[in-house]
């Protein structure tokens, strides 16, 4: 395939794919990006032979729009094509559909690290996604940046367990939504699903170092502001603005 062309799949939303109520979980929709991204970038010779030059790519910030929530039985697709390249981020874009019909974008941000090194490889050193035609990319709207600072106490302390890491050694993003989404009870779900996602990871969330979690919620614009420290460091390790739509 060509580096600038779209790729699908679908999915059928199952069991463990959906909440008590029914509705997809947000982890869920951000592993199926995952996935697909994944699949999309195999049939990309660009991004062949990264692994061996010890290159990883390292997720920095992301971006979820839903108008409305897949439910259990949903056979949603997944639609993804690689953005232009912008100072040191690759961006990668999303559009979900179910029967059709769009219901949803997203955007993902990544950066692509040499992880020996520890240092950022410029998107420059990739000659193809300059040479390659990128005339028919549809850009969609870039995450925000999250800066929330405040006074309170932390509502809760987590701790990344095995099962919150991934093979990059690191948190997991996806389980970044599932720690978002327990502040929350479950009847604080059943009459509302979130709209708009946007998350910055902003450090490693490393296995066994705990993270004093902070939480603000604005009633009247349905929004929520939940940030992530190292509790104790203080140095932050994720922020994300959440925007609620009552269903």
């Amino acid at each position: 395939m060509k580096l600038y062309s779209k790729y699908s799949e679908c999915r059928v939303l199952e069991p463990f794919d959906i909440d008590v109520y029914g509705k997809i979980k947000l982890s869920r929709l951000l592993s199926f990006m995952q996935v697909s991204a994944d699949h999309h970038a195999d049939k990309i010779s660009v991004f062949d032979g990264l692994k061996e030059k010890n290159l990883i790519w390292v997720i920095a910030r992301m971006r979820v729009d839903l108008s409305c929530c897949p439910v259990y039985g949903d056979e949603l697709e997944i639609e993804t094509w690689t953005g232009f390249p912008d100072r040191l981020v690759f961006p990668r874009y999303f559009n979900f559909k179910i029967a059709g019909k769009s219901i949803g974008n997203a955007t993902s941000q990544y950066v692509l690290l040499d992880h020996i090194n520890n240092k950022m490889i410029p998107p420059k050193s990739i000659t193809e996604f300059y040479n390659s035609d990128s005339s028919s990319v549809k850009a969609l709207p870039q995450p925000v940046r999250v800066r929330f600072s405040t006074e309170k106490e932390p509502i809760c302390h987590r701790t990344p367990l095995f099962s919150d890491i991934d093979f990059n050694g690191h948190m997991n993003n996806a389980k970044y939504a599932d720690w978002v989404l327990d502040l929350y009870s479950t009847a604080q779900h059943k009459d509302r699903f979130v709209n708009s996602f946007n998350m910055n990871f902003i450090s490693d969330g490393l296995e066994g170092k705990e993270i004093a979690i902070y939480k603000e919620d604005n009633i009247d614009s349905n929004e929520s502001l939940v940030k992530g420290d190292d509790s104790k460091t203080g140095k932050p390790v994720f922020s994300c603005l959440v925007s609620w739509k009552n269903l």
